[in-house]
């Protein structure tokens, strides 16, 4: 392995325990809302395959596949938000989840 590919793999474990550590820190309630921001800057600010998401929802004949793709992204950022969350809560908090 390169030094370069070390560097980015130790890169990307950084960002991933730092955002497990932000993520544990916040109160369940407002997981939804940061989750919902996540989708919303991936999905329509940054657009990171939103073309493609939109055209393979069209070729499915979804009904108004913009709303949906929204939606959807929404949905994966929540769901990563609170995935991130339960991977930083110490063992003792599994009633929470």
């Amino acid at each position: 392995m390169s030094f370069g590919a070390r560097l980015s793999s130790r890169l990307v474990a950084i960002v991933l325990r730092v955002s497990v550590a932000l993520a544990a820190w916040l109160p369940l309630r407002a997981l939804g809302p940061i989750g919902s921001a996540l989708g919303f800057v991936v999905g329509s600010v940054v657009r990171y395959r939103r073309r493609h998401v939109e055209e393979a929802m069209e070729r499915a004949h979804v009904s108004a596949p913009h709303a949906v793709a929204s939606s959807m992204y929404a949905r994966l950022g929540r769901a990563l938000v609170r995935l991130l969350w339960l991977a930083g809560r110490p063992s003792s908090c599994e009633d929470e989840a």
